[in-house]
């Protein structure tokens, strides 16, 4: 019996450390020798205000600018993506690095995905593989997205004090069933 976590939501509010956790999780799995793939969001703040993204492919340790706040928001979003940013996510979610490190990691999937946007046009392809699928997902999203995915999520939440072990205890046994 198959008892690897299809898929795996770190979840919380606005600004409670989703991004900062699975940071937290990427650094101890790389100590331990281990491989993950993917993409993590890195918050940029200026005045004590978000101004943007910088996105780390998790496979490389490379880091790109995702995106700048842009005033006043276009078309309704805050943020506006920057050049490179969309062949650098591209190169981050190819599916065959995905599949040699055995883990999908996606910073952030919510509004924009379930509309169609993001890193939606990538997600089909990352969902075919036999892959763990952790994903950074706002708790107000996370049901939509879901159900959006037909996924049946582990969901962690991020400011639970024993946030970070519990998601290398996931890691390991999805680990443990692939090999």
């Amino acid at each position: 019996m198959n008892k690897r976590p299809a898929a795996i939501f770190v979840t919380g509010d606005r600004h409670v450390g989703k991004s900062t956790l699975v940071a937290r999780l990427a650094e101890r799995e790389r100590a331990q020798g281990r491989a993950l793939a993917g993409v993590l969001a890195h918050g940029l703040w200026e005045d004590g205000i978000r101004s943007g993204f910088v996105l780390e492919d998790l496979s490389t340790g490379t880091r790109t600018p995702l995106s700048r706040r842009v005033s006043p928001p276009g078309n309704g979003a805050p943020f506006a993506f920057q050049p490179g940013a969309d062949e650098a996510i591209r190169r981050a979610l190819a599916p065959a690095r995905c599949l040699a490190a055995g883990v999908a990691v996606v910073d952030e999937v919510g509004r924009m995905e379930l509309n169609g946007g993001g890193f939606a046009p990538l997600l089909a392809p990352l969902l075919a593989l036999p892959v763990t699928h952790l994903w950074v997902v706002r708790t107000a999203f996370a049901a939509d997205v879901a159900q959006a995915f037909s996924l049946s999520p582990i969901c962690v939440d991020a400011a639970a004090p024993d946030a970070l072990d519990r998601l290398s205890r996931l890691l390991d046994t999805s680990r443990g069933d692939l090999s």
